[in-house]
């Protein structure tokens, strides 16, 4: 919800599209599930790839919209 999109919309966007490697990034810091579940459920082809978008996005630091930032910075306060 935060990231503005729906669960179709999540399933045709790229992989490395900023928004559902953030939502990775979230999941992957706040809990114990492997990148290859992440992959399967955000549609990003692999493990790999989820692993390679996180490094990549946090190098980059990608401008993302309003409420997605707030809840990113939100969870890594928890």
């Amino acid at each position: 919800r935060a990231a503005g999109l729906t669960l179709q919309e999540l399933a045709r966007l790229k992989g490395s599209e900023a928004r559902k490697v953030a939502i990775a990034r979230v999941i992957w810091e706040n809990t114990t599930v492997k990148m290859s579940w992440i992959a399967e459920q955000l549609s990003m082809k692999s493990a790999f790839n989820v692993s390679q978008q996180l490094r990549r996005q946090k190098a980059k630091s990608p401008t993302l919209p309003k409420d997605l930032s707030q809840w990113l910075k939100n969870s890594r306060d928890s």
